[in-house]
């Protein structure tokens, strides 16, 4: 994984973005959900960018493993955005602008794990 920074990973700038706009939607949350859908969202959006550092630094068969548990963070939080459109938490608007994110950042997501579970393999029986 040629540069050791997993700040350069396009999955990663876009789950931190992700996170970050996540948090400033909850925000305007009722207070009565502070200890429910408001801190069960924003520990799943985090938990995504969270997962990818975490396993950037692992091998290649660990760093896959932390990416499908960020990958299941990720579906965490669409679902809860589903709940918080539902509630009208949100609007319409920003309720379509989250989920066109977590549609992005799940596909690459899932493009860029088959890609290391690829070079893993290739890696394997090159030797």
């Amino acid at each position: 994984m040629g540069d050791r920074d997993y700040k350069n990973l396009q999955i990663w700038q876009k789950a931190d973005q992700l996170a970050k706009d996540i948090y400033l939607l909850t925000k305007s949350f009722p207070k009565s959900e502070s200890f429910n859908l408001t801190s069960q969202l924003q520990r799943a959006s985090l938990s995504i960018p969270t997962n990818i550092v975490e396993g950037f630094y692992r091998g290649r068969k660990e760093f896959v493993r932390f990416l499908i548990i960020a990958i299941g963070s990720l579906k965490e939080a669409e679902y809860l955005m589903d709940i918080a459109a539902s509630r009208c938490y949100i609007t319409d608007i920003e309720h379509k602008n989250i989920q066109d994110k977590l549609i992005e950042l799940s596909k690459m997501m899932s493009v860029f794990t088959k890609k290391i579970r690829l070079s893993q393999f290739a890696n394997t029986v090159t030797r």
